[in-house]
């Protein structure tokens, strides 16, 4: 896992957005930020919506 400082460097951050983000102290968290901290640590975020039998993947 990555140290703090050293996503927030991936992420072009702060270290202590990364704390808040970590501790979940931010009222609201972009779907974006949330993106990149998901690649900093090499992960990705999906999105869908589901509506009765529909499934939309949203990219």
């Amino acid at each position: 896992m990555l140290a703090q400082h050293e996503a927030a460097e991936r992420m072009g951050v702060s270290q202590q957005r990364v704390s808040a983000i970590e501790t979940e102290t931010l009222d609201v968290v972009r779907v974006s930020t949330s993106a990149s901290y998901a690649e900093a640590l090499g992960g990705a975020v999906d999105i869908a919506i589901d509506i009765d039998d529909r499934h939309l993947e949203i990219a």
